[in-house]
């Protein structure tokens, strides 16, 4: 690790170390060789979007080199950011420095890796004078990116032209992005099962499990009929679908799923999953699990459950299971309430909700006296929001500006984002897209020398939690 933060390792040797974890994770050993049912850089993937996500080295080696790239921008005055500056760009700027004639292997290496960076980075719309719409990178998005669109003849040039004055709103918000089968990854992974029931899932999702079809993709040329119907192909959605047995499966333990055509697994488990809740999508990956059990029997041991016998023992398994890892819900959590103030005081509880689909969400403020007493309430739509800590953010500076309003001068603020109340106390440099916005209400807060903020359970902080949510 201290080698790849200084210097850019060959990428032979990257590969060589990529094919020790991949025969390992595959199960190689000095005997034997086992299929490789998917190349180490797909399984690089992170976990959300189908992979492992285990590291490529040589982009982790980048994204370390990129790091000290970033210092290099931020610390101008450090002692080797003077030195680099003196030697290869004294009268340049460090992100159009070329290599020089003899450069170090250190400086090789971070130049190497600086594109990295450049792909990252982006302005931060303050009032948006300085900057181009159309040659700056401004867009928050999975990639920083200007509009991908090439400007009309009579386009405006500045993003402060794309801000109404008045509101400081985006005149139009972009379109939300949307990842067909996010929903598939998240529910497998966050699935309250064995870890190796949610791998045997995932595999089946991405198309990579042993079954004939899929064998016969890797030099396997002999039967391809289903082991347990007489179905003439086995792939994975007859396997767990359209066979008569995983049918009964799924009839005898009760869960009715979609019966409509699918073309792969993948959609027809994604169809699953959205008509389910938490507690059945994990007993239905519990019998995925059993039914690819059953059928390995089959075929190594010439042994066959019946479909009522695999959901017992396979819903035995799970009953065990969560009896040792998931907390019993008999298990009452200590009750946090509201607590009252001194007199003269105020509390403002703030709470903000945010739809991922939209990328719109709520504003909710309730004010109360040091009694308990409501006094007002406030709540607004936020058209344009790009995370939950952002709509939490933008709660809270509703709150303050509604205190100000009221002329309150001793205000408690409360919010159940600890993440926010963490970030407003750290005296450490924040380096995120809300850094601005966080510094606007650090400033609101400071002004105001009556007012604090502290963070509180949700359970303290449901009226406004709840208004939010709607």
């Amino acid at each position: 690790m201290y080698v790849m933060n200084c210097y850019m390792l060959p990428l032979g040797l990257c590969d060589d170390m990529h094919q020790l974890c991949a025969g390992f994770w595959w199960g190689d050993s000095e005997e034997k060789n086992k299929i490789h049912w998917r190349s180490w850089e797909r399984l690089c993937v992170p976990k959300k979007e189908g992979g492992m996500g285990f590291k490529n080295l040589h982009w982790f080696n980048k994204a370390m080199l990129a790091k000290q790239s970033w210092r290099l921008l931020q610390n101008p005055n450090s002692l080797i950011a003077r030195l680099y500056k003196a030697i290869y760009f004294p009268n340049g700027e460090y992100l159009i420095a070329g290599l020089g004639n003899t450069p170090s292997f250190s400086w090789r290496s971070i130049v190497e890796a600086r594109q990295v960076l450049v792909q990252g980075l982006r302005w931060q719309v303050g009032n948006g004078e300085h900057i181009e719409i159309w040659n700056h990178n401004s867009i928050p998005d999975v990639y920083p990116r200007g509009p991908s669109s090439p400007p009309p003849y009579d386009a405006p040039r500045f993003v402060e032209e794309l801000i109404d004055p008045i509101t400081r709103s985006w005149d139009l918000p972009p379109p939300p992005l949307v990842d067909s089968y996010k929903a598939v990854w998240k529910a497998t992974w966050d699935a309250k099962v064995p870890s190796k029931v949610a791998l045997h899932a995932w595999k089946t999702a991405v198309n990579i499990l042993p079954t004939r079809v899929g064998l016969s993709t890797k030099g396997y040329n002999g039967e391809m009929g289903c082991l347990l119907c007489l179905h003439t192909l086995e792939n994975s959605l007859h396997v767990f679908a359209d066979c008569p047995y995983a049918q009964e499966v799924w009839h005898r333990a009760g869960l009715q799923l979609p019966t409509g055509p699918s073309d792969n697994f993948i959609d027809w488990f994604l169809g699953v999953i959205n008509s389910l809740t938490k507690e059945q999508i994990a007993r239905c990956l519990m019998l995925l699990w059993g039914i690819w059990k059953n059928r390995n029997s089959q075929l190594w041991e010439h042994k066959r459950q019946h479909a009522s016998e695999a959901v017992l023992l396979t819903m035995g398994w799970y009953e065990e299971f969560k009896k040792v890892n998931v907390q019993p819900t008999e298990i009452r959590r200590q009750l946090v309430t509201w607590t009252r103030l001194q007199e003269n005081w105020v509390k403002v509880n703030c709470n903000g909700a945010f739809q991922p689909a939209t990328r719109k969400g709520g504003a909710r403020v309730v004010i109360r006296d040091a009694n308990g007493d409501f006094q007002v309430g406030a709540a607004r739509p936020l058209p344009l929001v790009t995370s939950p800590f952002h709509a939490e953010l933008m709660a809270l500076k509703e709150g303050i500006n509604l205190a100000v309003a009221l002329q309150h001068e001793q205000v408690l603020f409360e919010s159940d984002c600890s993440l926010l109340v963490q970030a407003l106390h750290s005296t450490e440099p924040d380096l995120s897209t809300m850094s601005m916005l966080l510094d606007e209400i650090r400033l609101m807060l400071q002004n105001h020398g009556g007012y604090r903020i502290n963070y509180v359970p949700r359970e303290a902080n449901t009226v406004a939690h709840g208004f939010a949510s709607q």
